[in-house]
């Protein structure tokens, strides 16, 4: 199928590109998942970035990289990237309690 899609690409064409994409969104499954509970990043954010990485290496690998290999570094990546959006999310929040930094209310006294 890489094959072929490397051909359709030849012809300017994208839709063997997405066949592609979508054979291997499975394997997105666990691993989005996983990132998305871990580190408490939405799932679907992990998933779109995931998708943009396979494809940009997809355009990336046209040249000099035969197609029995490039199914295994567009699904490489999308791992890599995976883990670091959840990296990179878990760095914006505080790891401390936040209840030291509450203020209490003050007590009214009644008049």
């Amino acid at each position: 199928m890489i094959a072929m899609g490397r051909l359709c690409d030849l012809d300017k064409g994208d839709i063997w590109r997405l066949v592609i994409l979508d054979c291997i969104t499975p394997c997105f499954r666990s691993v989005s998942t996983g990132a998305s509970r871990d580190f408490r990043v939405d799932r679907d954010e992990i998933r779109s970035a995931m998708a943009v990485t396979a494809l940009e290496v997809w355009a990336n690998s046209a040249m000099g990289v035969p197609p029995r290999h490039v199914r295994d570094r567009m699904v490489k990546a999308a791992f890599e990237v995976a883990f670091r959006c959840g990296k990179a999310a878990s760095s914006e929040y505080s790891a401390d309690d936040v209840e030291p930094f509450r203020l209490e209310e003050p007590v009214r006294t009644p008049r």
